[in-house]
């Protein structure tokens, strides 16, 4: 059964006919990298699918150029409010650079990490664990239901992917 038939994404927006800009929950656990203060936090799962808990799904298929067409810093927002008319832009923190992980021989587990790092009340809302998970918005093609960028990144503590949180 092809990807678009076996779920119906939420949208939040269109940026063209064939493209579509959704939001997917997830959480990993920071990971500082030895002889560095930076802190790399897990942002997107590897594909090629992923399911999330509510039964959005998609693809993918090219974690390399979803790397190479996100723009930097990327804004690390509370709940997704950037994504609102009317939502705050206020950052929690920012991407700085983004690694695409094929293994598990650098980073615990596959898919795209970030760098981070957060404002003085994001980090404070990580320590103090009042929000626990990250969630990217992407942007899919609207037919293949493909990862085609990441458009920004929330703390949340409502996560549709299964993993760890922060």
């Amino acid at each position: 059964m092809p990807l678009a038939d076996r779920a119906q994404a939420q949208l939040i927006g269109a940026l063209a006919d064939w493209l579509q800009l959704v939001r997917v929950s997830c959480a990993a656990e920071p990971v500082t990298l030895e002889g560095s203060e930076s802190q790399w936090v897990h942002i997107m799962p590897a594909g090629p699918f992923v399911e999330a808990r509510d039964g959005r799904a998609f693809q993918v298929s090219d974690m390399t150029g979803i790397a190479a067409r996100t723009e930097l810093p990327l804004l690390l927002d509370w709940d997704h409010q950037s994504e609102s008319m009317f939502g705050s832009t206020r950052a929690a923190g920012w991407i700085e650079e983004i690694h695409v992980a094929e293994d598990t021989s650098k980073y615990p587990r596959p898919g795209v990490w970030g760098r981070c790092s957060y404002t003085e009340s994001g980090a404070n809302d990580v320590k103090s664990k009042a929000f626990r998970f990250l969630s990217p918005v992407l942007i899919l093609d609207s037919d293949t239901r493909d990862v085609q960028q990441i458009v920004s990144v929330a703390l949340t503590n409502r996560p549709a992917l299964h993993m760890q949180g922060l």
